[in-house]
């Protein structure tokens, strides 16, 4: 509530009081609400990045039937703040709060060497559950007891195996609570989908050389 008081003619001389009235924060003059299209402009999230697997280094690309640990930058996975702005009494600002990863993956077989296609969503953190821990290079953390080779598809949370050679485009998207800070007052807003740039990565397959004579 805001209190207002009521003059006749001007502040100046008290015999020009009236009253005292109390005005709601959901009056038309005083609702920031409205300003909450300028405050999502001044929201400018980190860039979100596709981990890339060191076997996208030591072998130029994913590698068939060996999975690929789908994460992104650990830098982006953090509590995030609009510009703060005030307006009419008001200290406003958005918060942001990642709750939930998932990846789009888009898999294209190699047409000399057909394989199963795959396009889909690969779940890695969902909304509600323990979030794992996450270091500063990838989030979530690739785990330890990742198998060198497993079936295709997607095994387990965050992992993707490719089927056979090919090209796979994979998008990060990282889901984020959202609330609407005024003044102390808070307020839930409609949860906001991040999406980092598509990421494409050649699959191909390794080949084992008997080099005893």
């Amino acid at each position: 509530m805001r209190i207002f008081g009521v003059y006749c003619s001007d502040t100046f001389w008290s015999a020009n009081f009236k009253r005292l009235i109390l005005v709601p924060a959901t009056d038309p003059m005083l609702d920031p609400r409205p300003r909450l299209t300028n405050l999502y402009n001044g929201l400018q999230l980190d860039s979100l990045v596709v981990y890339e697997n060191a076997a996208v280094d030591r072998w130029s690309g994913l590698v068939v039937r060996s999975p690929a640990w789908l994460a992104i930058n650990g830098s982006a996975w953090h509590a995030q703040r609009s510009n703060v702005e005030f307006w009419r009494g008001w200290e406003l600002y958005l918060i942001a709060q990642p709750i939930a990863l998932d990846f789009l993956v888009d898999f294209e077989p190699d047409p000399d060497r057909p394989s199963e296609p795959f396009s889909g969503v690969v779940s890695c953190v969902v909304a509600g559950s323990q979030l794992p821990v996450g270091e500063a290079v990838e989030f979530p953390q690739r785990p330890s007891d990742l198998d060198d080779f497993a079936e295709p598809g997607s095994n387990r949370a965050c992992e993707w195996t490719p089927p056979g050679p090919g090209e796979v485009t994979i998008t990060a998207r990282q889901t984020f609570a959202v609330t609407f800070w005024a003044s102390g007052a808070v307020e839930p807003q409609p949860d906001y989908v991040w999406s980092s740039s598509p990421t494409t990565f050649r699959v191909g397959e390794l080949v084992a050389v008997n080099v005893n004579e």
